[in-house]
C-alpha cells in the first residue's frame, strides 16, 4: 500500500511540473510503462492532454493501452532512437522515468544525457526527470562493478548534473523505495 501511494505522489508532483511547464501541451514520456512513469501518464491523460511514450520494443503496453496514447518504440541507450521520439511530434515538455533492472544495461545517464541532448535540439524546454532518494551522496567515482546500488546512484547522479548543466528548465524528483507492486 505504501508503495503505491508514495508511487501515487511521486507521479503527482511530475503531473504539477509538467502542468506547470506545458499549460496543456503534449507531453513526451519515458519510463511510461510501469510503476510512477505510468501513473504520471495516466494524471496526464485524465487532465486531457496529449501523451506520447517512448517504449521499449519489449514492453508491455497493457497499462496504456487503455489510455489512448501514441507510442514510439526504441530504446533510449540509443541515441537516433531518442531522436525520432522528439521528432514524432512538438512536445511542451518531457518526462523522464527511466529504470532498469539488475542485469540490463542501466539508462540513468546515457538515457537521460539522450534525452536532455535531444530536448536541447528541438526546443523543449522543460525536462521533469525522476531519480531517487539517496543520489545527493552518490560516489563521486565510479564504483566497483559489482556494487549494484552504488552505481546506480552513481549513474543517477551523472545523469542529474547533466541536466543541470543543459539550461533548461528541470525538475528532478528524488522519491523513496519507489518498486512495482
Amino acid at each position: 500500500m505504501w508503495t503505491r501511494m508514495l508511487a501515487a505522489l511521486a507521479a503527482l508532483t511530475m503531473w504539477a511540473a509538467a502542468a506547470q511547464a506545458a499549460g496543456d501541451g503534449p507531453v513526451l514520456v519515458f519510463g511510461g510503462t510501469t510503476g510512477v512513469g505510468l501513473e504520471a501518464v495516466k494524471l496526464l491523460r485524465a487532465d486531457g492532454r496529449q501523451v506520447t511514450v517512448f517504449v521499449r520494443p519489449t514492453s508491455n503496453l497493457d497499462g496504456l493501452q487503455p489510455l489512448g496514447v501514441d507510442y514510439v518504440v526504441g530504446d533510449a541507450l540509443n541515441m537516433e532512437d531518442v531522436e525520432a521520439a522528439f521528432a514524432s511530434g512538438t512536445f511542451d515538455a518531457v518526462i523522464s522515468s527511466l529504470g532498469g533492472r539488475r542485469g540490463e544495461p542501466r539508462p540513468d545517464y546515457i538515457g537521460n544525457r539522450n534525452i536532455t541532448d535531444a530536448a536541447k535540439a528541438t526546443g523543449v524546454r522543460r525536462v521533469i526527470q525522476v531519480s531517487a532518494n539517496g543520489v545527493a551522496d552518490a560516489p563521486t567515482e565510479p564504483p566497483p562493478p559489482d556494487a549494484f546500488m552504488p552505481n546506480v546512484f552513481y549513474e543517477k547522479k551523472r545523469g542529474e548534473d547533466y541536466l543541470i548543466a543543459s539550461g533548461l528548465d528541470w525538475t528532478i524528483i528524488r522519491p523513496v523505495g519507489l518498486r512495482d507492486g
